[in-house]
């Protein structure tokens, strides 16, 4: 498992992409769409950069950072304080992202579960 998930990380440059785009290209190949609104997608970016900021930074505030949410009131070289509305609207978001994947995970699951397994031949 580990093996095919960093095939598909390096093959399709996952770790490059921003947000729930990283998980979205591992998750394509196999038929699995988790849907989700613009207002949580654009949540979800946020979080990943924030959560970068604070591991990577120390809480300090970057270019990359404004980049990719320029809507944050904030300026480079500051520290980032993660107040609470913003903890739970990050808390929502990947509580619907979470249940939305499991969710399209179970509907490919049904699609398939009724499919001949393919004959790989006589056991060896």
């Amino acid at each position: 498992m580990r093996y095919l998930v960093g095939h598909l990380e390096r093959e399709f440059a996952a770790a490059l992409k921003p947000g729930v785009g990283r998980f979205e290209c591992l998750l394509k190949p196999f038929g699995i769409f988790p849907k989700i609104t613009d207002a949580q997608r654009r949540t979800l970016c946020e979080l990943a950069a924030v959560r970068n900021v604070i591991v990577h930074r120390a809480g300090i505030a970057d270019s990359r950072l404004l980049e990719l949410c320029p809507w944050l009131d904030i300026e480079v070289d500051r520290h980032l304080v993660v107040g609470r509305r913003m903890f739970l609207g990050y808390v929502e978001a990947a509580n619907a992202y979470a249940t939305s994947l499991v969710n399209a995970a179970k509907a490919v699951a049904e699609r398939i579960k009724d499919l001949d397994p393919p004959d790989f031949g006589p056991a060896v």
